[in-house]
């Protein structure tokens, strides 16, 4: 879990994410992957360190998204074994 304030630009919650990048092409490629035969991806960007978050659900709660990330770590569609919650505040 890694937990930033909320002067990321990104609106605050608990998001599990997937992928992180510095080119925005590379986030939209897996975003496009992940889309083509999974679920719904989205991506945010922090404004605050320049990297692309590639994202499968936010919540506003905590609980919702660790059970989330369960899920999709055990989904076996996609390597997702280092998926993780980034907390905005």
């Amino acid at each position: 879990v890694q937990e930033y304030r909320d002067d990321t630009g990104i609106a605050p919650g608990h998001y599990v994410v997937v992928g992180v990048f510095s080119i925005k092409a590379n986030a939209e490629s897996l975003k496009n992957e992940i889309e083509r035969s999974f679920s719904p991806a989205f991506i945010v960007f922090n404004k605050k360190n320049s990297y692309y978050y590639v994202y499968l659900v936010s919540s506003d709660e905590f609980e919702p998204a660790k059970n989330k990330l369960k899920t999709i770590r055990s989904s076996g569609l996609f390597d997702f074994s280092n998926a993780w919650i980034l907390n905005v505040k």
